[in-house]
C-alpha cells in the first residue's frame, strides 16, 4: 500500500526507507551511531587517564585534520576503541593516521571496553572529566566535532577492560604514504580505510605500568 503504481516508485521507496530508519532509531532510543559512541568513549577515557600527568594544556586533533587524535609533549597518540573482549581489529580511516609527523614519536592506544548496563555512558564520562577540571564548553565542542549529540533516550553504556599501547614504527602493520611511489598517496585516490588485527602487532606492544607510559607521553 506504500507504493503508487502511477507515481515515482523510486521516490516512494526512498520515503519508505527513510521512515523505516526513523522507526529503528526511535525503537532503539539512540540517535548516535554505535561507531561514533564507542570511538568517543575511548577518547574520553584516554583523557581521563591522562589528566593526572598533564602539565600543559591538552592538544587534540584540529577539525578537518587527517593526523592523530592527540599531540602530547612526548608523543602523538592515535586512539582506537573496541567494545568486545574478543575483538582485536581496529579501523584506520586515513593513510595519515599512523604516519608519524617529522621527528615525532607515534603510539596507538587500544582502549578495550565492553557493553555493560552498569557501566558509564558518554554523559557520565563528561561529568567525570568536568569534575577533574576540564572545561565543559570545550569538552562539549570536542564531542560535537566527533559527530555525537546529547539526545539519546537509552545511551550506550560501556565498562573499561584495559588500555594497550603500541609503538608505531618501521614494521608496524599499516598503510602510509611511504608505501607508495614518490612517498605520497597517488593522485585521484580518495580516503584509504582499512583494518588492523592487533594480534599481528604484538611485537610493538609497550610493556610496563600504564601510568608510567602515560607519564612518558606527557613529558
Amino acid at each position: 500500500e506504500r507504493f503508487s503504481l502511477t507515481g515515482d516508485i523510486t521516490a516512494s521507496l526512498r520515503s519508505v526507507l527513510a521512515e523505516y530508519r526513523d522507526l529503528l532509531t526511535k525503537m532503539s532510543g539512540r540517535t548516535n551511531s554505535r561507531e561514533i559512541t564507542v570511538g568517543l568513549m575511548g577518547e574520553l577515557l584516554f583523557i581521563e587517564k591522562l589528566i593526572p600527568h598533564l602539565s600543559d594544556p591538552l592538544r587534540v586533533r584540529e577539525e578537518g585534520s587527517e593526523d592523530q587524535d592527540f599531540h602530547l609533549p612526548g608523543s602523538d597518540v592515535e586512539v582506537k576503541t573496541t567494545s568486545s573482549r574478543s575483538k582485536t581489529k581496529v579501523s584506520i580511516n586515513d593513510a595519515y593516521q599512523l604516519f608519524p609527523r617529522e621527528h615525532r614519536p607515534l603510539h596507538l592506544c587500544h582502549v578495550r571496553m565492553e557493553e555493560d548496563a552498569s557501566g558509564k555512558s558518554i554523559c557520565d564520562l563528561i561529568e567525570v572529566l568536568v569534575s577533574r577540571g576540564i572545561d565543559r564548553a570545550a569538552l562539549m565542542e570536542f564531542c560535537a566535532r566527533s559527530g555525537w549529540s546529547d539526545d539519546d533516550e537509552e545511551p550506550l553504556k560501556l565498562s573499561e577492560l584495559g588500555l594497550d599501547f603500541y609503538e608505531v614504527r618501521a614494521g608496524f602493520p599499516r598503510i602510509i604514504p611511504d608505501n607508495f611511489a614518490g612517498g605520497s598517496v597517488p593522485a585521484g585516490v580518495g580516503k584509504i580505510s582499512y583494518n588492523i588485527d592487533l594480534n599481528s602487532a604484538r611485537a610493538f606492544l609497550l610493556e610496563g605500568e600504564r601510568d608510567a607510559i602515560l607519564r612518558g607521553f606527557c613529558q
